[in-house]
């Protein structure tokens, strides 16, 4: 039997400083993503992820950016399957840019 997964998240930007997007120096680049969808109740849900751009675009660097999180989503897959496998040893990988 197929199994279907989806996964259900909402980002919301949170830069408004009071004039949206008048000028490129008058909004923050900060955002929160959450988990919206029912995979695990809301007893079960993730913390949000505090997000902004990369500090050269005017983000803060103290949260997480896009860039960040797409390398850490595709990392997770090789850093687990070495302890899958039977590496009970195993300590993680480092992703360098």
């Amino acid at each position: 039997m197929i199994r279907t997964h989806s996964y259900d998240v909402t980002v919301a930007w949170t830069g408004n400083r009071g004039s949206g997007t008048s000028g490129y120096r008058e909004y923050g680049r900060d955002h929160a993503v959450t988990v919206t969808g029912d995979e695990a109740g809301d007893a079960g849900r993730p913390q949000p992820i505090a997000g902004s751009s990369d500090s050269a675009f005017r983000g803060d660097p103290g949260r997480w950016n896009p860039e960040q999180l797409l390398t850490a989503a595709l990392a997770l897959p090789h850093a687990v399957l070495p302890a899958r496998l039977g590496g009970s040893r195993h300590r993680g990988h480092r992703v360098h840019r």
